[in-house]
């Protein structure tokens, strides 16, 4: 018996812990080979980030907005041509915050003489999209079952109701 309840107290804390405990602490290591928390990049010898913009499709992103942020200070900022390339003034090693058209990516800049293996010497970014919601056509609505279904169904009770709502006499 008194095992019993040594037991059941012995769950229930383990429950609250894994309750109260944070999600991250629970998940895969983070620092996985598979799991990259920022990009390497190569800066140029004149210590420059260049890089190049695209869409989905590949294609080239005229006119995008880019600003590069070491500790909130922002460094430079760039709109890529239309070509898609941009240059960002860094000058030195480091981690740094780069916006792109109001995302941030997170990246390490290195010099020529210090970069590791997985740094690249251009940085290729994916625009982000903008995200339309709520742009459904009205056909789209009233031509959908549920909503026909809720008008004859408001078509055949709204009657009824009424008609036994009566007055009282």
């Amino acid at each position: 018996m008194k095992l019993n309840r040594v037991a059941h107290y012995l769950l229930a804390a383990l429950a609250i812990l894994t309750w109260i405990m944070p999600s991250a602490a629970l998940a895969a290591d983070a620092n996985s080979p598979h799991f990259r928390l920022s990009r390497d990049v190569m800066l140029g010898k004149d210590g420059v980030l260049r890089g190049k913009l695209i869409d989905i499709h590949g294609q080239p992103v005229a006119g995008g907005k880019l600003a590069i942020h070491h500790r909130q200070v922002m460094l430079d900022r760039a709109t890529s041509d239309e070509s898609g390339t941009f240059k960002l003034a860094v000058k030195k090693s480091g981690a740094f915050l780069l916006t792109v058209n109001g995302t941030a990516i997170s990246c390490r800049c290195w010099q020529p003489e210090i970069a590791p293996p997985s740094a690249r010497g251009d940085l290729i970014l994916l625009a982000p999209e903008n995200a339309v919601r709520g742009q459904r056509p009205f056909a789209d609505v009233i031509t959908n079952p549920l909503f026909i279904g809720a008008v004859i169904a408001a078509a055949v009770a709204i009657p009824i109701a009424v008609a036994n709502s009566g007055d009282g006499s």
